[in-house]
């Protein structure tokens, strides 16, 4: 059994054109209390808005990406979630319907900018695309043998 580990710096793909949101949810199983930045990216690499919170011990926070940056254009880029301590995270990307969604597990912060450097050099596809893109060269990012 596979189980991701939370982390203190990771990131989120967010689309949030064509009618599509994108939802996050994260936890704070600590003792204490985190402090959490969430910062939204564009593609380009440019911060867009930050807001700083805290989470209580033992709670939880779901939340639109739109909820969080009402002020934000709509856009695809990334959310990067970092806190003092390590939190779950889980995102949905839903159709402009409601009724469809498609999760992704968060990224470490640092594997998630080349994702959004293949988006932006391929301008025709999508973040999903990009992902994949990622996804393909990350056995060689980490230093292990190539999938076949």
């Amino acid at each position: 059994m596979h189980s991701e580990q939370p982390a203190a710096n990771q990131a989120i793909i967010v689309d949030t054109t064509g009618g599509f949101t994108t939802a996050v949810a994260y936890a704070n199983p600590s003792a204490g209390p985190a402090s959490i930045t969430l910062s939204l990216i564009n593609s380009a690499g440019a911060l867009v808005a930050a807001t700083p919170q805290t989470l209580a011990a033992r709670n939880h926070l779901p939340r639109f990406v739109h909820e969080l940056f009402p002020a934000a254009p709509p856009m695809v880029g990334s959310m990067q979630i970092t806190s003092n301590v390590p939190l779950p995270v889980v995102s949905l990307r839903f159709d402009p319907s409601g009724l469809l969604f498609t999760t992704l597990p968060p990224a470490l912060a640092s594997l998630l900018r080349p994702a959004l450097e293949i988006f932006q050099q391929r301008p025709w596809g999508s973040p999903f695309a990009a992902i994949a893109g990622l996804i393909a060269r990350m056995p060689h990012r980490l230093g292990l043998p190539p999938r076949v």
